[in-house]
């Protein structure tokens, strides 16, 4: 941010936020501060005395996966039953390549994910259903 770039929302790699009540006071103090949406926790750290203030950020997140048999049944279901407001829908899509491969294990996860995303059937339930699309830095604007 020193720098003139200013990021979409803080996350914490593999739910760091959520494992550890210290990193989740320090994110979002940060995240308050700068204004800055950052990721919402299943563990309710903002509950504790002299708790951080609560960041902006989505009012759902659904953990999950999406790579199985049953991924797009999966997926759809979720759309199909999503309540108001703003979910996150957590996943890790991605083309494999040389570069994946060294640094990551899931590799046929993402390339399954992908298939499933990017299934017209999703996009024409999107549409059908009104569901808006949007990212972290577009959740104080809608």
């Amino acid at each position: 941010m020193a720098f003139g770039l200013r990021p979409t929302h803080l996350d914490g790699h593999h739910h760091l936020q959520q494992d550890f009540p210290n990193a989740y006071e320090a994110m979002a103090r940060l995240a308050a501060k700068e204004n800055v949406p950052m990721r919402r926790p299943q563990i309710s750290h903002w509950e504790r005395e002299n708790a951080a203030p609560l960041p902006l950020t989505t009012n759902q997140i659904l953990l999950d996966t999406y790579e199985a048999g049953n991924g797009l049944q999966k997926l759809l279901s979720y759309l199909h039953n999503l309540p108001e407001g703003s979910t996150e829908i957590m996943c890790h899509p991605g083309y494999v390549d040389e570069t994946l491969r060294g640094s990551s294990n899931l590799t046929k996860e993402r390339v399954s994910e992908l298939a499933v995303f990017r299934n017209p059937v999703v996009r024409e339930t999107i549409r059908a259903l009104g569901i808006q699309l949007i990212h972290y830095g577009m959740l104080g604007s809608v």
